[in-house]
């Protein structure tokens, strides 16, 4: 999976954690509920998960508190945030995560590559919550859907079921004042989305030859109007 975060939105995460670290709770046993999986005779094809073992992050929560890294798993299908406590217990987050931030290396550490996960439009584990990558951030956001679907069928010759997790294709989305828009690969397009400067984005069009027709270069564009 290519993996894309705002840069601006990293450093301003780091800036902050350095700087207000009087501000930054560890996210203790408070805020989450230990798991007890039911022993059952179902079987699993597929992951409903994010990343099948937890990696290290950061999350924030919709008031705006930032805890210190934790090991975090995410799953897609339900939305649920589990976490490892301090003792390696599985815990699972029962107040509401506004954003996650996936370490993209083996070092424990924020970098470019950190995977920035949103819940659109409420907290990413709520169950009516669409999760998604945050590929740009600003006035205007670009994301990139999550989706996992579960078919579950009698096991043939045997006890139980099975539960089959398959992904479902990504989508591109804005998110432009409150509201979420399907994206086009179109240079038109990006222009009606962004008309308040839309003599900016036009002179920004004819300098740079970005034609929208791709991932990258949409977030180049939005990337850009962000910033003006």
């Amino acid at each position: 999976m290519i993996r894309y975060c705002s840069l601006f939105v990293l450093l301003v995460l780091l800036s902050f954690i350095k700087g207000n670290g009087q501000q930054v709770a560890y996210f203790n046993d408070g805020n989450g509920k230990a798991i007890y999986f039911a022993k059952d005779n179902a079987r699993s094809e597929g992951s409903p998960y994010l990343y099948d073992e937890y990696k290290w992050g950061i999350m924030q929560m919709t008031d705006g508190k930032r805890f210190l890294p934790l090991k975090i798993k995410v799953n897609i299908f339900n939305g649920d945030v589990q976490f490892l406590s301090d003792t390696g217990d599985e815990m699972l987050a029962v107040v509401p995560v506004a954003s996650i931030a996936f370490y993209g290396n083996e070092n424990n550490s924020a970098t470019k590559d950190t995977t920035w996960i949103v819940g659109l439009p409420a907290a990413i584990n709520d169950k009516n919550a669409l999760i998604a990558e945050l590929l740009v951030d600003g006035k205007v956001r670009l994301c990139k859907t999550f989706s996992v679907t579960c078919n579950s069928q009698s096991a043939y010759g045997q006890a139980g079921t099975v539960n089959t997790y398959t992904n479902g294709k990504r989508k591109l989305i804005a998110v432009m004042g409150g509201k979420t828009v399907s994206l086009k690969f179109s240079q038109d397009f990006v222009l009606q989305l962004c008309s308040d400067k839309q003599t900016e984005m036009q002179a920004y069009f004819r300098k740079s030859n970005n034609t929208c027709n791709s991932e990258n270069k949409l977030i180049e564009a939005f990337t850009f109007y962000n910033q003006l």
